[in-house]
């Protein structure tokens, strides 16, 4: 096989939906596991890589993340996000209530 074939046929594979589903897998399962361990940042940082490709499940992790981090501003903001691909998200709405029920203490 020459070359320039074989570049035509890995650009193919790379840009095929397989590949970016996996991408997309693979970061918001390191997001998750950074969460469990407390790696807050890292989290947030794999679900800021996962938004383009599946914001709806990138943002409502990204909220809980907020929300541990106990940031309820930015919190709130993603759950939001998040609602508006799909309202029926339930751990976003309670994520979102919890955060705003914190704000409106601290007031």
């Amino acid at each position: 096989m020459r070359t320039r074939e074989f570049a035509g046929i890995v650009v193919r594979y790379l840009g095929s939906r397989d590949v970016l589903r996996d991408f997309v897998r693979c970061h918001v399962t390191r997001g998750e596991a950074d969460s469990r361990k407390g790696d807050y940042d890292r989290a947030i940082a794999d679900f800021d890589r996962t938004i383009q490709r599946d914001p709806k499940h990138a943002y409502a992790e990204r909220g809980e993340a907020y929300e541990a981090k106990n940031d309820p501003k930015h919190a709130i903001a993603d759950f939001d996000q998040g609602l508006k691909f799909d309202p029926s998200l339930a751990d976003a709405q309670r994520g979102r209530e919890r955060m705003q029920a914190q704000l409106t203490k601290e007031k």
